[in-house]
């Protein structure tokens, strides 16, 4: 643990340093007047439910199968299969 005192200036701005800079910090203030400050990561709300359940073990999971089953080159095939379909219900 590292400690340092700091001034808190007029305009009640306290500089924590360079290592911080650009950071989002969360401050909580205990019932004694103590002050903690933890850097942050904030996560958007419409991205919040990649972290919810076994969501990111599933996606990962995806990746894994995407990667040991490549895309096929087939959609020359798979147009003529659904032209081939269409034609077929045309003529009922």
């Amino acid at each position: 643990m590292r400690q340092e005192i700091k001034t808190v200036a007029k305009n009640g701005q306290i500089v924590i340093g360079r290592r911080f800079a650009g950071k989002k910090v969360q401050i909580n203030e205990l019932d004694d007047g103590s002050l903690i400050v933890r850097a942050i990561a904030v996560i958007p709300e419409n991205e919040l439910w990649l972290y919810k359940g076994d969501n990111i073990d599933r996606i990962n999971k995806s990746l894994e199968w995407i990667k040991a089953n490549p895309r096929k080159d087939n959609f020359d095939e798979i147009v003529t299969k659904m032209e081939d379909e269409c034609n077929k219900n045309r003529h009922k």
